[in-house]
């Protein structure tokens, strides 16, 4: 019989979860056990990692009614094979049908390759020749209201095979083996079409980072890795095995985006500025890093002067990451939040902040404290009729090295920190904060100005909805094999 993970009830299989690099786990009769990873948790409700510094996805804010879009004219590829990466965040739903990546002849409207969304909000690609369209449909879709960032991979390997993957679901990719040709293609656009008829099925919504490859993976195993982990997050280079042809990170919403590759895109119909957007890989879909008015946004960071080489956000000067008002997915104990970090100073600051927008009186905060704290990571808590309230591991941190940072809120009485595994600090006064509505990491905050400011790298956050105590031996073990960190 199988080994079976019983208590997690099976794997969480919201669109926003991260592949991490794998372990090797329990084994029963020869047979292996899927690799652990904090997705298998059921109550997780947000999980952001970082992978690369080329997962920074930003971009214009694209109105469909204004005709927005960015245009180059040649087509960046003229045969098969081709592949191409997209990302984008669709504002309004499933309305219509929205291309986010063509390439067409201008003279008819017989001849073109269109990537998109139909009205089911199925990922479709189209390739039209002679004015018939021979179309690979997802059987998943996008659903209804304002959109989280979504993705989109087509494989275009040979005119009888074609690809299409929505959010990495190779259960649900669609195939067209129709033989189509597009001949005569004279231009690329983003997020639109355009035609003899003129420009058509414009986008509404943000549009993010674009690769194309001139060469596409075989069929079956090797196509879903590679959507998988584009999806995922991993970089684009990583991911499918070479460089991109091109790229644009559509950064210039009034100018040209040359990107990488040489082929630039004019932005036509001045589309509107758009926050840029850290791809911390949220396992719920819903909740995202966001640069709005007060927040500010980190460079990435790749690796410390050690060389470890770990993936992760810098954060220093206020540097933080932060969630809408209304943007946080767990709002009473219990609750557990995990934090993979390497501090760069014995200084005070705040991994991560579960708070109230418009206080600083009502949240719980996993920080660590500077020389005067005893260089020790805590949990604190407060509300605003009864104060504040810390639990001390009886370990310290050691600036520069990897650490695992553990907060659970089992209820309003018992409040648990502990550094590596270990040091346990505990506290059991009543505290029960109000309001709570954002997720903060890298400082706490009000929901406008930083306090706690983190000094350090973070590499890592989960957050679940529950006690998560008898899970802490599947996240120690995981961080300790991604990580490298000594579990105590």
């Amino acid at each position: 019989m199988s080994w079976i993970r019983s208590r997690l009830g099976g794997l969480l299989t919201s669109a926003w979860c991260v592949e991490t690099w794998k372990r090797a786990m329990v084994r029963e009769e020869g047979a292996a056990a899927a690799a652990w990873t904090p997705a298998d948790l059921t109550s997780v409700v947000a999980r952001y990692q970082v992978r690369d510094a080329d997962l920074e996805h930003s971009g214009p804010e694209l109105v469909s009614a204004s005709s927005q879009h960015f245009k180059a004219s040649t087509p960046v590829v003229t045969s098969y094979p081709w592949s191409a990466s997209i990302w984008f965040a669709a504002d309004d739903g499933v309305n219509g049908n929205q291309v986010v990546f063509s390439m067409s002849d201008e003279a008819t409207s017989d001849e073109r390759w269109t990537v998109g969304f139909d009205n089911s909000g199925a990922a479709v690609f189209h390739a039209r020749t002679g004015g018939v369209d021979y179309t690979a449909t997802t059987t998943n879709v996008l659903s209804n209201g304002a959109q989280p960032w979504a993705h989109i991979v087509v494989f275009a390997r040979s005119s009888t095979d074609r690809e299409i993957y929505l959010r990495g679901d190779a259960a649900n990719s669609g195939t067209s083996t129709d033989n189509a040709t597009p001949s005569g293609l004279d231009n690329t656009l983003a997020w639109a079409l355009e035609s003899s008829g003129g420009v058509a099925q414009e986008f509404d919504g943000s549009g993010g980072r674009i690769d194309v490859w001139d060469s596409a993976p075989a069929a079956g195993s090797a196509s879903d890795t590679v959507a998988d982990l584009l999806y995922k997050g991993y970089a684009a280079a990583t991911a499918f095995g070479s460089d991109p042809l091109h790229t644009w990170f559509h950064v210039s919403t009034d100018g040209s985006d040359s990107g990488t590759g040489g082929v630039a895109l004019s932005a036509v119909n001045t589309p509107g500025t758009h926050d840029r957007c850290y791809v911390w890989r949220d396992s719920v879909g819903t909740y995202h890093m966001v640069n709005t008015t007060n927040h500010s946004q980190p460079p990435f960071y790749v690796a410390d002067a050690n060389g470890s080489g770990y993936p992760g956000i810098d954060f220093r000067a206020g540097h933080h990451l932060t969630s809408a008002a209304n943007g946080s997915p767990v709002s009473a104990a219990p609750l557990t939040a995990w934090a993979v970090g390497i501090p760069d100073a014995v200084a005070s600051g705040c991994f991560v902040d579960i708070g109230s927008t418009g206080t600083d009186n009502n949240y719980w905060d996993l920080n660590i404290k500077g020389s005067g704290g005893g260089q020790v990571a805590h949990v604190a808590c407060r509300t605003t009729s009864q104060g504040v309230n810390n639990s001390n591991t009886t370990t310290s941190y050691t600036v520069g090295q990897v650490h695992l940072f553990t907060m659970i809120a089992a209820s309003s009485t018992s409040r648990t920190c502990r550094l590596d595994g270990g040091g346990s600090g505990t506290n059991t006064a009543e505290r029960v904060p109000l309001d709570v509505d954002h997720i903060c990491v890298g400082s706490q905050t009000d929901g406008t100005a930083p306090a706690s400011k983190l000094d350090g790298q973070i590499l890592e956050v989960v957050i679940t909805s529950r006690d998560s105590t008898d899970e802490e031996a599947d996240m120690e073990s995981y961080v300790s094999d991604t990580y490298g960190v000594t579990i105590a």
